[in-house]
């Protein structure tokens, strides 16, 4: 039996329930809200950035996807009640496909998330991009941020999942990156040409 991605979505939103209800006590409202790899729709992700949407595509996209978005959203919408949700937006990472996975919702170039009280504003990617701001490297910056209290902290994986901004917030740091880093309340997590750039807003 074909299951549609609507379907899909909402059985993993209900088996996420205690998950969700964790990471948004820990005041987190960034997480990977469908991984088809695992649950029925290989090459398929939804990763939620607050009210920001991402759909991941990274192999040919099953038919009828776009038609599908919209019970998708009303899926999420569900599990997420009070939360004023924008129109999903289709990223297609497939290496070498045309550019525009679907056509875009009209989206403000940016948007807030939180990740463990730590407040990002991510730009929404472009086609074949991510938002920058790497979900399942949480583990890690949880660990720098209970860990790096009164140490120096050098960060050689600059380029790559923010663990800079996480031990920039630690009490007592002393933060010696590749690159230099103020102590905002909001960063701006962009990529560009190897480097990981982040700004106070």
């Amino acid at each position: 039996m074909v299951v549609s991605l609507a379907t899909a979505v909402g059985a993993a939103l209900a088996t996420r329930g205690p998950l969700l209800a964790a990471l948004h006590a820990e005041q987190t409202d960034c997480y990977r809200l469908f991984h088809g790899a695992t649950e029925g729709m290989p090459g398929l992700t939804l990763d939620r950035y607050n009210e920001l949407l991402v759909l991941n595509t990274f192999r040919e996209p099953p038919p009828g996807l776009l038609e599908e978005l919209v019970g998708v959203h009303a899926a999420v919408s569900e599990a997420l009640p009070g939360v004023n949700l924008a129109p999903i937006y289709w990223c297609d990472r497939r290496r070498g496909a045309p550019p525009g996975g679907g056509p875009a919702p009209a989206l403000p170039r940016v948007h807030y998330a939180s990740e463990l009280g730590l407040r990002y504003l991510i730009d929404v990617p472009g086609q074949g991009r991510d938002p920058g701001l790497f979900l399942d490297f949480r583990a890690a910056r949880r660990w720098i941020r209970d860990n790096s209290a009164g140490r120096d902290v050098l960060n050689t994986f600059v380029s790559r999942c923010n663990p800079s901004p996480r031990a920039a917030t630690s009490p007592e740091h002393v933060l010696r990156p590749l690159t230099q880093l103020a102590c905002p309340t909001v960063l701006h997590v962009r990529r560009g040409r190897g480097c990981g750039r982040w700004r106070s807003s």
